[in-house]
């Protein structure tokens, strides 16, 4: 999944939303430097290009970064090395990514709707239970499911990119095909599952995985849950 998006993945984001993207961006960091200071070990699950792990390690937190998609991890190493910042960087997905001696993170992060490409009710109960499992004592999990009014068919006009979103919904599942074109030409075309979760939703899988709801906020885009851990595993 992604990988021919991924050498445009950011060029694309940054021509269609511009600073509502930035915006964004700014916000989550600055919700996640009030729940934890530097150097807090930080998990980030899809962490994709790098668009939050990136900043986060420049102000001086310990990342761990997992990410399934080859094309989006070789473009996070482009990233890294042309900032000189170092990611502990792990191909595929929680928990078989991580090792035994991955444990005492400080926060963990699902960032920018990664929770809603688990479409599988117990798969994403299995990711959030495999990183209460791994988190320090009053480790917090934030997650950050994507609005409904995000996840709708239509076609998206930048300077140089075109993004075409068709879904066809089952239930609270969506089969999704998404076409990128740039000044004309297609890059990508994707068929992707993602399932939307209510706000109910969301609240009794992180209670089934072992979490409670702390804190419920936003970046200014997407709808953003602070998680603590419900009691001891």
């Amino acid at each position: 999944m992604h990988d021919d998006l991924a050498p445009h993945y950011d060029e694309l984001f940054d021509d269609l939303y511009d600073v509502s993207f930035i915006c964004a961006t700014h916000a989550l960091l600055e919700i996640l430097e009030n729940l934890r200071a530097p150097p807090a070990r930080v998990l980030d699950v899809g962490a994709g290009t790098g668009r939050i792990a990136l900043p986060l390690v420049e102000a001086g937190y310990a990342v761990t970064a997992v990410e399934p998609s080859r094309g989006m991890r070789e473009r996070l190493i482009e990233k890294a090395a042309a900032e000189g910042r170092y990611i502990d960087l792990r191909a595929g997905v929680v928990p078989d990514a991580l090792t035994p001696a991955d444990l005492d993170f400080d926060l963990a992060l699902l960032a920018f709707g990664v929770i809603d490409y688990i479409v599988d009710d117990a798969a994403a109960e299995a990711v959030l239970r495999a990183i209460a499992a791994r988190m320090a004592p009053g480790g917090l999990c934030v997650v950050q499911p994507a609005p409904k009014q995000f996840m709708r068919s239509g076609v998206e006009l930048g300077t140089h990119y075109r993004r075409e979103v068709e879904l066809r919904w089952t239930g609270e599942v969506a089969a999704v095909k998404h076409r990128v074109l740039k000044d004309k030409q297609p890059v990508a075309v994707e068929n992707l599952h993602m399932r939307y979760r209510s706000p109910a939703a969301i609240t009794a899988l992180a209670q089934r995985a072992g979490w409670q709801v702390q804190e419920e906020t936003t970046d200014g885009s997407y709808p953003t849950w602070v998680l603590a851990r419900a009691a001891p595993l």
